[in-house]
């Protein structure tokens, strides 16, 4: 499991370091955690420089953490840009989600078939006059080996509507 280091730190320290946040945030006019969130590249690099300035190497778990608090807190501060009151903290939970990933893919199937002949070298000429005629398939065999030698993702897909909290 997870921990940032400043799940450790009292509230005036982490006080601190959200007033600092909350000024970097507000000069960039994106300090709102409804409307922005750390998947804006510019609230990311805010946050993990904030954690710099305090003098610290950031993990992705405290910029997690950091930013969850913000979140949490932000309806606290007051009119000085000061955080009132306790601070409420973030707790570590565990999520599920799933990504669509769209690919073009080369790859070779094998299937094993079976085939009554009189003559082995009429098992494929009849063979494949039946698959044509649409008496056998080729996928009705056996498949046996699969060999992926190329692919091409042609699209990602975050499924945000599949996050679910499951710890």
């Amino acid at each position: 499991m997870i921990q940032s280091k400043f799940e450790k730190f009292n509230d005036n320290a982490l006080k601190k370091i959200l007033v600092v946040l909350l000024d970097a945030l507000l000069e960039e006019g994106v300090e709102d955690p409804i409307r922005h969130n750390l998947e804006d590249e510019e609230v990311f690099e805010i946050v993990e420089n904030t954690i710099k300035m305090m003098g610290f190497e950031p993990e992705w778990d405290d910029i997690d953490f950091i930013f969850a608090l913000y979140s949490l807190n932000f309806n606290s501060f007051n009119e000085e840009s000061k955080i009132e009151g306790s601070l409420v903290k973030p707790t570590i939970s565990t999520y599920r989600y799933e990504i669509d990933v769209f690919e073009r893919v080369s790859q070779r199937l094998t299937y094993e078939h079976t085939y009554e002949s009189y003559s082995e070298k009429n098992v494929f000429p009849l063979a494949r006059k039946a698959d044509e005629e649409g008496y056998l398939s080729i996928w009705d065999g056996n498949q046996i080996d699969s060999d992926i030698f190329d692919t091409e993702t042609e699209h990602i897909k975050w499924d945000y509507d599949s996050l679910r909290k499951i710890k």
